[in-house]
């Protein structure tokens, strides 16, 4: 079908053509691909291509034990490609945690990017807060677990329910403002 998974590179990160997030996140950060790469050696890293051309690169680095991080990013075109992408991740996802014995694996996820919280809700990671103003913007911090104690049926329903606004929304409860420490 003219689609092969390779080994990530730092090659590929540069050919990606990022989307209006990927590109906030780039600008904000002046050495993106540096810290892919560098994330890229703590795990396990791949890069989905089409053609020749790259797609996506994913992967999950271990940061502590136990625990991985997983980072995707997009070329442009990924958007023609979604349900196959999409199918690529979920098995990833299933598989990478046994790979690396990771009983949690987390991810940040710009609030502001909708269809990236919901691809992150569909490979079966779930909100549990807001890191605001991280960044470029807002951030939901997103987890999936992978043992029996806290399985993706018994997590809490705050867990569960908790949004991008809530954080916001709990600040002014309590008087804060932007911009306030």
């Amino acid at each position: 079908r003219g689609y092969s998974l390779v080994s990530f590179s730092r090659i590929h990160a540069m050919a990606i053509r990022h989307d209006e997030h990927q590109e906030k996140i780039a600008i904000s950060m002046p050495d993106y691909v540096a810290r892919i790469a560098s994330q890229a050696e703590v795990g396990f890293a791949h890069t989905l291509l089409y053609r020749g051309r790259v797609l996506a690169s994913f992967g999950v680095a271990r940061s502590v034990p136990g625990v991985g991080e997983a980072w995707l990013m997009h070329d442009i075109t990924a958007i023609d490609h979604s349900a196959f992408l999409a199918r690529l991740a979920r098995s990833y996802m299933a598989q990478i945690p046994e790979a690396m014995e990771l009983r949690r694996v987390q991810c940040l996820v710009a609030c502001s990017n909708v269809k990236a919280v919901r691809f992150a809700e569909w490979l079966y990671f779930r909100r549990e807060g807001v890191l605001r103003e991280f960044g470029y913007a807002d951030h939901a911090i997103m987890a999936r677990f992978y043992n029996v104690r806290h399985s993706l049926q018994s997590e809490s329903s705050q867990a569960r329910s908790l949004d991008c606004s809530s954080a916001t929304s709990a600040g002014k409860e309590f008087g804060e403002t932007r911009g306030s420490a």
